[in-house]
């Protein structure tokens, strides 16, 4: 059975169209656009502002899933309001997740910091740094397979068949199944990958740049939105029920 709510309540409950335009695609969108276009056209600057450890996108790796952590975090406190068990204990993993990935990103302080990796992480790690995901496919490419196949399920798939996916989940689940906003950031993950895949870094006016690093904001911007999608539609859901 699926839920409907009031005109007035879902109105009310959701963002205004203008944000959700500028958030979940005019904001990606012109990322992705002035990347390209500063790695064409200078790419010492690129390289100097963006392809460091310590540059504006690794640094954007970490403040992404913060800002996650955080939303997530205030959402423990209202799904715990709401007497929302599975979604409080869902937060309170959206938070451990988003601290894991910031921290991983950062090497947990050792770009900033400046130390020397030591014991496991000098003998495993491939660059020696501290963290896992460069120790092995298990802790990096096999997560980073799942999250991007999640970001398509949702982005890509889901929109389509919306009714359908609310029937087979769970109730507590119902309210949070995503929509066609999400597309835009799914299609602008495959897209900034697609000159690594196809071979085509730095042929013609493609740049040749670590397009890996480009996909990785993506993915943390669609785990913001992801987060932010929740919020909104716990309220929905609240306002809908209110409405009843």
């Amino acid at each position: 059975m699926t839920t409907t709510y009031p005109a007035d309540a879902r109105s009310a409950a959701q963002p205004g169209f203008v944000a959700k335009l500028i958030f979940y695609a005019i904001v990606p969108t012109a990322v992705l656009v002035a990347l390209l276009y500063i790695a064409h056209v200078s790419p010492a600057a690129y390289d100097a502002n963006f392809g460091g450890e310590t540059g504006y996108l690794e640094i954007s790796h970490i403040v992404l899933p913060l800002i996650a952590a955080f939303m997530a975090a205030r959402l423990i406190f209202a799904f715990h309001r709401d007497r929302n068990l599975p979604m409080t204990l869902f937060s309170v993993l959206a938070v451990a997740a988003s601290v894991f990935a910031a921290g991983e990103e950062a090497s947990y302080g050792q770009h900033f910091f400046g130390w020397e990796a030591e014991g496991v992480f000098r003998e495993l790690n491939d660059q020696q740094e501290t963290n896992l995901h460069n120790i092995g496919s298990w802790f990096d490419q096999k997560p980073r397979a799942i999250l991007e196949a999640i970001t398509i399920l949702a982005g890509l798939v889901v929109p389509f068949m919306q009714e359908r996916v609310r029937s087979w989940l769970p109730t507590f689940m119902k309210p949070y199944v995503t929509g066609f906003w999400f597309m835009p950031i799914a299609i602008l993950i495959q897209l900034s990958e697609l000159p690594k895949r196809l071979g085509l870094g730095g042929v013609g006016i493609i740049p040749d740049i670590r397009y890996s690093e480009v996909q990785e904001f993506f993915i943390f911007y669609f785990l913001v939105l992801a987060v932010w999608h929740i919020s909104e539609c716990r309220r929905r859901d609240i306002a809908g029920r209110a409405q009843a």
